[in-house]
């Protein structure tokens, strides 16, 4: 039997689809190049069946010649982790006291007591804080949005963190950029659906395949909604007003089954929304990685092309190791030593200045006033392998 409710999910949930596949091109082209470990599960590859690590990164490292962004990301997420949030440090405090009060040496004592709790709370092993935040700052690095949650625990620990994927957050904000609205759409087995939502709320046909020990590892489809309530029950007792349930609910629904099948609360938004920098009326934010992976694809194709040179013997215009000369721009090029000698030993061809930034002392330094386009042979690095650039014929050699 379908809920109303259930159904008004399941309709937000197609416009937050739609409104986030703009972003997702972009975070498919980050996940190639900044994070080669991400399964494959933008652009529908996913539908195909599941991905092994060996064929992820034969197909990413045909594309990466370098794994220098993957490693500048992750130096820079430990890096905020060590000034935000450092795990040797107590970073920050808690106090009893109004702006323009004095806290008496009970109170202080009492606010450092539960701070001290509070952080042996999230840096004991149960809580797992430390891998859900470091996993949080790398998605910030990386793709712009990251998100932590933090509910109940069970048994010895109070408080449990996780890190939500990209992939399985969507959110809404409210008119002071808050976010207020958050879906998660994720994939369990139906083992794991009974061990999170209990079996006795299940609908019989999740019932049956947990039931049977041969489908009960098939993966069903949930979302879970967080939302404000949009009606609170108050009483009153002693003359003050309080409330009888939580200021946000949360619904758990089946999205085959169009059903509800948990219901709970939460006092306090229980999703904190990172972003590396957001403009008003972007809801998800901009990623850090877009400048470097900007740059460093298009250098790294141009550098394939370059590679595969001595197959075609072709290059296309954007590719050229040096650009044919236009009368008003004249980029002088030079070499050490001589032509032949310099290729034989793998010297970049350099312009005047970045020569200049390179000073080797050199006397016989000679300055080319017009090349307008190199030789087939003349490379901007040697090939891999330790082949040798071929020589020019000896009419295109320069005099020293």
């Amino acid at each position: 039997m379908t809920d109303s409710r259930a159904r008004d999910i399941l309709s937000r949930q197609s416009e937050l689809e739609t409104e986030r596949s703009q972003y997702e091109a972009v975070w498919e082209q980050v996940a190639e190049f900044c994070d080669p470990d991400a399964p494959d599960i933008w652009n529908g590859r996913r539908a195909g069946g599941p991905d092994s690590q060996a064929e992820r990164q034969e197909r990413r490292g045909s594309r990466v010649y370098a794994n220098t962004i993957n490693s500048a990301a992750n130096r820079l997420a430990a890096g905020l982790e060590s000034l935000i949030i450092p795990q040797s440090e107590k970073w920050h405090g808690l106090s009893t006291a109004a702006m323009n009060d004095e806290e008496t040496d009970e109170e202080k004592e009492w606010a450092e007591s539960l701070r001290d709790f509070l952080f042996s709370l999230r840096y004991s092993a149960n809580s797992n804080f430390v891998p859900a935040t470091q996993a949080c700052l790398r998605n910030v690095v990386r793709y712009g949005p990251a998100y932590l949650y933090a509910e109940e625990g069970f048994g010895g620990t109070l408080i449990r963190y996780a890190s939500i994927p990209v992939v399985e957050g969507y959110l809404c904000r409210n008119r002071w950029g808050q976010v207020d609205i958050f879906h998660r759409r994720y994939e369990r087995t139906a083992r794991q659906a009974a061990q999170l939502l209990g079996y006795e709320k299940l609908p019989a046909r999740i019932k049956v395949l947990v039931d049977d020990p041969a489908k009960c590892e098939e993966k069903i489809s949930l979302i879970q909604c967080i939302q404000p309530r949009d009606e609170r029950q108050l009483y009153g007792q002693g003359g003050r007003t309080q409330y009888l349930d939580m200021a946000f609910a949360s619904y758990h629904v089946i999205e085959d089954e169009e059903e509800i099948v948990r219901e709970s609360g939460f006092r306090t938004f229980p999703v904190s929304t990172f972003n590396w920098r957001r403009y008003e009326g972007d809801p998800y934010g901009v990623s850090g990685m877009l400048g470097a992976i900007d740059f460093d694809d298009r250098l790294l194709l141009w550098a394939r092309e370059v590679d595969n040179v001595t197959r075609d013997r072709k290059l296309s215009p954007e590719a050229e190791p040096h650009q044919p000369v236009r009368p008003q721009l004249v980029p002088e090029l030079q070499f050490c030593i001589g032509h032949d000698l310099a290729h034989g030993f793998g010297v970049q061809a350099l312009s005047g200045r970045q020569w200049r930034m390179r000073q080797c002392g050199s006397p016989r330094v000679i300055t080319v006033g017009a090349l307008r386009r190199p030789p087939l042979s003349c490379r901007t690095s040697p090939p891999r392998g330790g082949r040798l650039a071929a020589s020019p014929p000896a009419s295109q050699q320069l005099p020293l």
